[in-house]
């Protein structure tokens, strides 16, 4: 399966370094992803969800501009799809929606 990946951007492993931090900051916000998922589905407060949402929102776009990052320095690379896992994927996702 081929992969998208960019060359990579060395940085010293002995010492904290901007790839590190990069981690560091995507596993954090992954977390606290979680949190607030788990949060909102929790709260019955209309004000409270669509804060919560917004906080949400704002992590969400955080973990992507890391990734991003990443990607461009060579530190994340991405396995393409095949045709027949998206057409899989797809009738799943089809037989779900019909099934509601």
């Amino acid at each position: 399966m081929p992969r998208i990946i960019n060359e990579e951007k060395s940085v010293n492993s002995f010492e904290f370094n901007e790839r590190d931090i990069l981690n560091e900051i995507f596993i954090s916000d992954n977390y606290l992803s979680i949190i607030y998922t788990t949060l909102i589905s929790k709260v019955s407060n209309k004000f409270l969800k669509d804060k919560f949402n917004e906080i949400l929102s704002s992590i969400k776009c955080e973990e992507n501009e890391c990734l991003n990052i990443m990607f461009r320095n060579g530190w994340v690379s991405y396995n393409t799809a095949l045709e027949g896992d998206i057409s899989t994927v797809l009738k799943e996702a089809k037989n779900f929606l019909e099934e509601l």
